[in-house]
């Protein structure tokens, strides 16, 4: 018997929370399929969705993807018409290879003759949350007794984000005022 395969989303929402969903990735699905059971159990929205990623050994070449939603309130006739016309579009790997992986022209291929506004263009980054604020928060949630022994041991904790690798010290002066507040 083969373990499911989960495919975990976090986001941050507008009030800065977080936001979690794990799903079960469909029997025999990849990333796409995912994202697709994910926006339809968590966020409870019908969307089409095609990521992709081709590689030279270990380098990104490209990558690029897709997402459509359509807007509250649209009736079934337009989500058909998409469906079928992203079954026209094809595999997005197959547009990623034929050099045309650029956003504008992945759009207009798959908007082909169907007209449409773009509202708005931002960079794709990626950025780490991390802080040593935060780092301290987390260290905050630890019993008192681990703290205390932190502090007793007098030696610099040394830790790294799992995300971004960045190396943070902390010194057992900094860890006296979690004493308080535990």
């Amino acid at each position: 018997m083969t373990d499911a395969l989960l495919l975990q989303v976090m986001r941050r929402l507008q009030d800065g929370s977080i936001h979690q969903g794990v799903v079960d990735v469909p029997s025999g699905g990849d990333v796409s399929d995912g994202l697709r059971e994910y926006m339809r159990v968590s966020e409870q929205v019908d969307t089409l969705v095609a990521v992709g990623t081709l590689f030279d050994g270990d380098e990104v070449i490209h990558a690029g993807g897709y997402l459509i939603q359509l807007l509250p309130g649209v009736g079934s006739a337009p989500l058909a018409f998409m469906t079928e016309r992203v079954r026209e579009f094809g595999n997005i790997d197959a547009h990623l290879a034929s050099g045309k992986a650029e956003p504008r022209a992945l759009i207009a291929a798959l908007l082909d003759q169907i007209p449409y506004t773009e509202l708005s263009d931002s960079e794709l980054k990626f950025g780490c949350w991390c802080s040593a604020e935060r780092l301290l928060g987390a260290l905050s949630t630890l019993p008192k007794a681990d703290i205390d022994d932190f502090i007793q041991r007098g030696e610099v904790l040394e830790i790294s984000c799992d995300y971004c690798h960045r190396q943070y010290r902390i010194p057992p002066a900094k860890l006296v005022g979690l004493q308080l507040q535990s």
